[in-house]
């Protein structure tokens, strides 16, 4: 299962650096994505201390979440 979900990543990686070509929200997506690991890794590099990521996927589950991170 883990060969077939990197193998559609991948694939749909393509698809939106295609898709961004005509697409203005594709294009702010795949420019939106560039570097990410590199600036994960020389965040960890810059705050030794540890680290808690919390992803929300819109302002309702941010909403949600807010006690959580504020208790955290």
């Amino acid at each position: 299962m883990r060969i077939l979900y990197n193998l559609g990543m991948i694939l749909l990686d393509g698809l939106m650096k295609i898709g961004s070509k005509r697409s203005a929200k594709l294009k702010l997506a795949v420019d939106g994505r560039k570097n990410t690991f590199e600036a994960v890794k020389s965040f960890r590099k810059a705050s030794p201390s540890p680290l808690a990521w919390f992803h929300v996927a819109s302002l309702g589950e941010y909403l949600q979440a807010k006690p959580v991170i504020a208790a955290f």
